[in-house]
This record gives C-alpha cells, sequence and structure tokens, in this order.
C-alpha cells in the first residue's frame, strides 16, 4: 500500500502490519512497540533492577522488623506495612518484566490475550493496592512523628492496638480502591487493559472510561496525602528550630546573669589579696 497516507484501525496491533502508511490509527500505547512490551531499552532495564531491588530489600526489612520482638513495635509494625507495600510494587515490576522478556519480538500478536487475561487484571490491581498502601502507610508514620513532637503532652501516641487498628483500616480502604475497576461495572469497561504495563493511570491524552477515578485516586488524594505529609514536617522543622532558638537564648540568658556575680568574686579576691598584703607589711614593720 504505498500510496495509502492515512489508515483508521480498530486497533493498533493492525498498523504493524502496515508498515508503508505514513499515519496509522490508534497509536501505540507510551511503553509498548509491535516487537516489544517495554520499547524502551533503559525502562527495560530499569524495570529489572528496580523490581528485584525492591522485592529483595524490602523481604529483608520484613525479616529483620519481623525478630524485633521488643522495643519500638509501632515503629515496627508501621515499616513493616510500608515494607511490604513496596514490596508488592517490585512484585508487579518482576510481572511485567517477565512478560515483556517471554513476548520479546513478537509482542503485539499477543497484545490482546496479555491485556485482558487475568494476570494482567492482577498485575493492574497490584500496582494500584502496593502505591496507595505505601502512601497512606506514609501518612499515617508522619501523624505519629507529628503528635509525639508538636504535640507531646496534649495527645497520645499511637499504641500497638491503635496502630493495628489504623493500618487495618487502611488495608480495607486500599483493597477497595484497587478492586472497584475489577467489578462487573460498566463505568470501568478494560480499566487494567488498557496499555501493556496494566497500570490504572491512564498516560495518554485520551479520556477513556475511567479516567476519572484515576484523576481522583493517582492525582487528587495522592496529593492531599502529599500536602498533609510536606506540611506537618516543615511544622516539625520550624518547631524544631523555635525550639533550638530559644533554648540558645536561655543558655545566654543564664550566661548573662552569672557574669556579674563572677566579676564580683574576681573583685573580692582581689581586694581580699590587697588586703592580705597589706597586713603582712603592716606586721613586718611592727617587727
Amino acid at each position: 500500500m504505498p500510496q495509502l497516507s492515512l489508515l483508521l484501525t480498530d486497533e493498533f496491533r493492525f498498523c504493524c502490519l502496515a508498515h508503508d502508511v505514513a499515519q496509522c490509527y490508534p497509536e501505540a500505547d507510551e511503553f509498548s512497540s509491535c516487537e516489544d512490551l517495554m520499547s524502551n531499552h533503559v525502562l527495560r532495564v530499569a524495570i529489572w533492577l528496580l523490581g528485584l531491588v525492591a522485592t529483595f530489600g524490602n523481604a529483608l526489612v520484613i525479616f529483620w522488623r519481623s525478630r524485633e520482638v521488643r522495643g519500638r513495635k509501632v515503629h515496627s509494625i508501621l515499616i513493616t506495612n510500608l515494607a511490604l507495600g513496596d514490596l508488592l510494587m517490585g512484585v508487579y515490576l518482576l510481572m511485567i518484566a517477565s512478560v515483556d522478556s517471554h513476548y520479546r519480538g513478537v509482542y503485539m500478536l499477543h497484545d490482546l490475550s496479555w491485556r485482558h487475561s487475568a494476570l494482567c487484571q492482577f498485575a493492574g490491581f497490584l500496582s494500584t493496592f502496593s502505591s496507595e498502601l505505601s502512601v497512606l502507610t506514609l501518612t499515617v508514620i508522619t501523624i505519629d512523628r507529628l503528635v509525639c513532637i508538636i504535640f507531646p503532652l496534649r495527645l497520645t501516641r499511637l499504641s500497638v492496638r491503635d496502630a493495628a487498628v489504623a493500618m487495618t483500616l487502611v488495608w480495607l480502604l486500599v483493597f477497595f480502591i484497587s478492586a472497584l475497576p475489577l467489578m462487573d461495572i460498566g463505568y470501568f469497561l478494560n480499566f487494567y487493559s488498557r496499555s501493556g504495563v496494566c497500570l490504572a493511570l491512564h498516560v495518554t491524552p485520551a479520556r477513556p472510561p475511567g479516567w476519572e477515578y484515576s484523576v481522583a485516586v493517582f492525582l487528587v488524594f495522592n496529593f492531599l496525602s502529599f500536602l498533609i505529609i510536606a506540611g506537618s514536617y516543615i511544622w516539625m522543622f520550624v518547631v524544631a528550630k523555635e525550639t533550638r532558638s530559644a533554648d540558645d537564648r536561655t543558655m545566654h540568658s543564664f550566661t548573662d546573669r552569672r557574669s556579674p556575680y563572677r566579676q564580683g568574686d574576681a573583685i573580692r579576691m582581689k581586694a581580699l589579696k590587697t588586703s592580705m598584703a597589706g597586713n603582712s607589711s603592716i606586721a613586718s614593720n611592727d617587727l
């Protein structure tokens, strides 16, 4: 078809057969090509590297924290949940990297079956669950530190029971957010199947059904969590700086209050030595 300049098809995989067409729609997604699921070589290496580091690194953190029988139990509970969220993201990255390797060079022949497979749906669920679990766990950790530093006497820090209840609620909320697009609702049709990497956040200028949900979760909800975390740490920094300045002023004031006494002591000691020297000279003259 050398004379054809524009071709409109139902799916991009048909464009892979029309190499001589100048423009073919729909275009490929931001990650895939006709040959590979991950068309960018840098991304291909990075996804393996990040997946391995996230999986084994966070597994080590979970193992180490599980051995901590006594001590900072609340801190260990929160850090363990954060590590679990990051570990699940590592599992997701390794799943995508493995599928990319499996379909290397012939991806477009299996694109449709892969994107609508149960494994892709599970990968999409896992990526959403992992990211939101990490965000909300970081928010809980930040609030606990804020209470400890800003309100040490007025409010009580999280107990082990409070931390367990808080993280249970977080897990339930994150599970609901991640599983809702898997339900048989027309609004979420092919929600996790719109790209080869099965992401819930649709990195595309198009607005398919469900894009509002992606924006609400990944942009609005996560941005609010970011504001809470950033605002809390800025507040803690300001309070810590003011406390240090107050301590410095107190020390200077204490030193200034003591300095006249030190000067008076020196004057009295000098007068005493002079007096003793005078008495000695008088005694010698009497002799």
